[in-house]
Order: structure tokens, then sequence, then C-alpha cells
């Protein structure tokens, strides 16, 4: 392999790396600000994002409350579906908390959906730890490590361009 073929793959790896490292480093003791999901609530969102915005650059979006509109292509159980942003647009995980109301949106394949949340790496650890919800037992969701998923704060119907 010559120079102009590695430069692309070592800046993966890189960013790769850097990514495991800094989803690994966590304070051992949050602040209390921190704990308080209100607070993030507090914060604008962004504008509305593509699922490839997402999968592109990820790290930019992480931590961040976006606004994503798509179609429901599966439904992996009662709080776990799959949006498709359309051509060119991978799919991307919603996690539905408890008592996040699907805002008049019917849980059904091919319905139209706007949903207003925060961008997370997966880890499933913690995501079975703080929503009780364990993949590979009975969710047959395709999903890596690190893999960028939206915790839904609200769901609308239809997308953002009809409304």
């Amino acid at each position: 392999m010559n120079l102009l073929t590695r430069t692309p793959l070592l800046l993966s790896m890189g960013l790769l790396c850097f990514a495991l490292v800094f989803t690994a480093c966590e304070p051992a003791d949050e602040p209390e600000a921190m704990e308080d999901d209100t607070a993030m609530m507090d914060e604008p969102a962004m504008d509305d994002v593509e699922i490839r915005e997402l999968e592109g650059d990820p790290l930019e979006y992480v931590g961040q409350t976006v606004t994503v509109d798509g179609e429901i292509d599966d439904i992996h159980g009662p709080q776990v579906f799959s949006i498709d942003g359309g051509l060119f647009s991978g799919e991307l995980t919603v996690i539905v908390p408890q008592g996040v109301a699907m805002g008049g949106v019917a849980m059904e394949e091919d319905a139209d959906v706007t949903i207003r949340g925060m961008v997370r790496a997966y880890v499933a650890a913690e995501i079975e730890s703080e929503y009780g919800i364990v993949f590979g037992e009975g969710l047959d969701v395709d999903i890596e490590e690190q893999e960028p998923i939206l915790i839904a704060e609200q769901i609308m119907r239809g997308e953002l361009d009809e409304m």
C-alpha cells in the first residue's frame, strides 16, 4: 500500500480510537447537574438533522438534542424502532423511554415521524441499565457499539417539511 491509500485508513482508525477512549472515560462521581435530565431539556435543539449527518460525524452530535424526521422502518419492540431517513440515508435506532408519549403517532411501519431527542453513542450496558431494554433478548436490532442512537424526548406525526 502506498501513502495515499493508507492515509484515509489511518485517519479512520485514529478517529475510531479517539471515540473509544473518549466515551470510555467517565468521572467516578458525576456532578449533580449531569444527573438532572431537565438541565439537558433546557438546551436548545439543533436544527433538523439528516440521519446521514449523524452517521457521517457522530461525535459532533453525541450529547446534543436534535430533531430528525423519517419513516418508521422496523419495530423492534414496544420501546425500540428504527427510522429510515430516505434516499442515500441509513437507519437510526430510536429508544422511547417510559413516559414519552408517541404524540398521536401509531407505532406502525411506514409511518412518517419527526423525533426530537438526545443523540448518544450506543453502549449496550448503559442502555440496558438506564432503560431496562436488553438487546438480543427478543429485540432483533442490528446495532454496533458506539453507533449513534436517538433517545426520544418528543415524537410527532409527519415530517417537518409537511408541518
